[in-house]
Parts: C-alpha cells; sequence; structure tokens
C-alpha cells in the first residue's frame, strides 16, 4: 500500500492505527507504506500501545512508515484462529 497522505492524522483513525508520538511530522503529500512485522512488547510500549510486558513472545503488527523509512503509527494485528 503506497498512498500519499496529508498528515498521519488521515490514516490513523480510521484504519486503527496509533500515531507513535516521537515520530516527525510527514511532509505534505508525502508517501507511506505499511509493512506487516512481528515486534517486541516492549518496542510497542515505545511506540504507545499498552502490551503485556510480561509476556516476552513477539507480537505481530503493521507499521505505517514514511518516505524515509522512519515509522509513523502502529497498529497491532489481531490473531484469528480457524
Amino acid at each position: 500500500m503506497e498512498a500519499s497522505i496529508e498528515t498521519i492524522e488521515d490514516v490513523a483513525d480510521d484504519n486503527g492505527f496509533v500515531a507513535i508520538p516521537y515520530a516527525p511530522p510527514l511532509a505534505t503529500g508525502e508517501f507511506v507504506r505499511v509493512v506487516e512485522t512481528e515486534l517486541q512488547p516492549i518496542a510497542l510500549a515505545r511506540m504507545g500501545i499498552y502490551v503485556d510486558e510480561a509476556d516476552s513472545s513477539e507480537i505481530p503488527a503493521e507499521l505505517l512508515l514514511g518516505e524515509d523509512g522512519f515509522p509513523r503509527a502502529v497498529r497491532v494485528i489481531e490473531e484469528t484462529q480457524f
């Protein structure tokens, strides 16, 4: 997914992403992309997502990256079982 957006709030509210508090703002019209990854609970906590830090297993998440490669928002992926 590559899209041009004005602010991180354009994506965050509508799609379940949480803006990373210390991330630099996007430039007007900057392209962003979403990547799937697994993050340690401590990394999510630093990004503003509360998780149980006693569980040390990695958590599936999606990162919204700016053109510079820095994360601007994060969304935890719900695990579904079939």
